[in-house]
C-alpha cells in the first residue's frame, strides 16, 4: 500500500486541481448569469472536478472511470476505495462512489457519498440532483423538491432536475412545500 500511495502522488502527468481550484469560482459566475455557452463552462467545471488534488492520484480517477465505463463495477468499488481513502477531501471521490452505488441500486451507500460530496462541494450540482433522484424514490417529495431546487440555482441548464421539479411542483399543488 504504501508504494501505492508513493507511486501516486509521484506520478508525473496531470497538475492538481479539485473542488478548491480558484478557476471555478468565475466558472460558476458565468453557468448562473448565463453568459458563455453553458455545455463548454459545466465541461469545464466538470473537467476540473475530475482532476485529482495531488496529481499522482490522477492515475487512479482514469482507473475508476475505465473500470465503470467497462461495467467493472467490482474493480471501481476497489478503485474507489483507494481514492476515497487516500483523498478523502476529494468531492468527486465521493461522486464516484455514489454514482457506482447507484448503478448498483444502494440507496443508502448512494445518499451517504453524495452527502460528503456536498460537504466538501457544495456546488456539486450533479450531486444535489443525484440527492433529489433519491429522495424523490424513497418518496421524500420535499426532500427531493429542495435537493432539485438547489441543483438549479446552481445550474440552471439541468433537465432532469428542471423536469422533475415541475413535476413535484404539479403533484404538491396546494400542499406545503
Amino acid at each position: 500500500m504504501m508504494l501505492l500511495t508513493i507511486l501516486l502522488v509521484c506520478a508525473p502527468g496531470f497538475a492538481a486541481a479539485d473542488q478548491y481550484d480558484s478557476r471555478l469560482e468565475p466558472l460558476f459566475d458565468d453557468l448562473r448569469s448565463g453568459e458563455g455557452d453553458p455545455d463548454t463552462i459545466v465541461s469545464d467545471i466538470q473537467s476540473i472536478w475530475l482532476t485529482a488534488p495531488e496529481a499522482g492520484l490522477n492515475v487512479l480517477v482514469e482507473r475508476v472511470v475505465s473500470a465503470m465505463e467497462a461495467g467493472d463495477n467490482a474493480s471501481a468499488a476497489v478503485l474507489i476505495g483507494h481514492l476515497t481513502g487516500l483523498a478523502p477531501h476529494y468531492a468527486e471521490g465521493w461522486v464516484m462512489k455514489g454514482h457506482l452505488a447507484m448503478l448498483e441500486e444502494d440507496r443508502v451507500t448512494a445518499t451517504i457519498a453524495f452527502q460528503k460530496a456536498i460537504a466538501l462541494e457544495p456546488r456539486h450540482f450533479y450531486a444535489l440532483e443525484m440527492l433529489g433522484d433519491l429522495a424523490l424514490m424513497s418518496g421524500h417529495d420535499d426532500r427531493a423538491f429542495g435537493r432539485y431546487r438547489e441543483a438549479l440555482d446552481i445550474n440552471p441548464y439541468l433537465e432532469n432536475a428542471r423536469s422533475q421539479m415541475n413535476q413535484l411542483r404539479r403533484q404538491m399543488s396546494g400542499q406545503e412545500i
